[in-house]
């Protein structure tokens, strides 16, 4: 009945269902959908109308009042924009998963150097085959608890810093076999440094599903996965050729020099991406405050 009204251009619109509608939105609506068409408005006179205007004519009083033009509230002029370039994110993204490819071939060389290095290190440390293996096997003594135990600080602490100081400790670890340790201290930095590789894998892994949605993790995570594959072909050459040059024990110096140059390079550009979980609502929701 209310639409055969308009219509006929003698419509009254019920307050009770439109008393929150501006005469001038009413006065609008009439004179769009009246049958007559020449009493209908035109697409010129649609957009000099009061309404489109922003003018609202007062019903009672005859007064005309300024109706806020923005469909939306403007953001106010000091507020910071919330928005994602997501360009610009994308491009960090894969530097970080380049990064943390380049920390899954260390891990492998820092795993590697010890069987690279035997021939000449077991003489000069007095070692047999079996006390040699004995240090080998002591790499996996805290591999395991360490990243049960990473695995619950990683809900607490940011990722970057926690790959940060793996870094950190992956690269210490190398020097005092350099400065010229013996079998205690391989024996000792064997153990420390297989509880800081423990967790590596799962941190990368991670770290890199923070910068990207839950579609788009598989590329990534088999690029981070393949970095300890490409550990043979980059890392076991190098070694092989710096042992033959400047003896075992700049194997891992060399290890601990990359891994500095790593840390340093980590601290600069590492950083968690929007998708962590402790910021979203939901994993398909990027944080906003990154």
């Amino acid at each position: 009945m209310l639409f055969e009204s308009i219509q006929e251009g003698k419509y009254e619109c019920p307050d009770k269902d439109w008393a929150h509608i501006s005469f001038a939105a009413k006065d609008l609506i009439s004179k769009l959908l009246v049958r007559d068409a020449k009493q209908r408005l035109s697409a010129a006179q649609v957009l000099q109308h009061p309404w489109v205007q922003g003018v609202s004519t007062s019903r009672t009083g005859g007064r005309r009042i300024r109706v806020s033009q923005a469909v939306t509230t403007p953001s106010s002029p000091t507020a910071p924009d919330r928005r994602i370039d997501f360009g610009r994110m994308s491009r960090r993204a894969w530097i970080v998963t380049g990064m943390l490819v380049l920390f899954q071939i260390i891990a492998f060389a820092d795993k590697a150097v010890l069987g690279l290095v035997s021939a000449d290190a077991m003489p000069e440390l007095g070692l047999t085959a079996t006390e040699f293996g004995f240090i080998g096997s002591a790499f996996f003594f805290l591999y395991a608890i360490v990243s049960v135990v990473t695995g619950f600080l990683a809900s607490k602490i940011s990722v970057k810093w926690i790959l940060f100081a793996m870094g950190v400790t992956w690269a210490v670890l190398q020097f005092p076999m350099l400065l010229g340790g013996g079998a205690a201290i391989l024996l000792v930095t064997r153990i420390i440094l297989g509880g800081a590789e423990g967790p590596a894998t799962a941190m990368s892994l991670t770290s890199a599903h923070t910068w990207f949605s839950p579609t788009r993790r598989a590329l990534p995570s088999n690029l981070i996965a393949a970095g300890s594959t490409l550990g043979p072909v980059f890392a076991a050459p190098l070694l092989a050729w710096v042992i033959a040059v400047w003896g075992w024990r700049w194997a891992f110096g060399v290890l601990g020099i990359i891994g500095l140059v790593w840390v340093i390079a980590w601290w600069a550009i590492g950083a968690d991406g929007p998708y962590r979980p402790k910021k979203a609502s939901s994993p398909d929701e990027p944080a906003l405050d990154t």
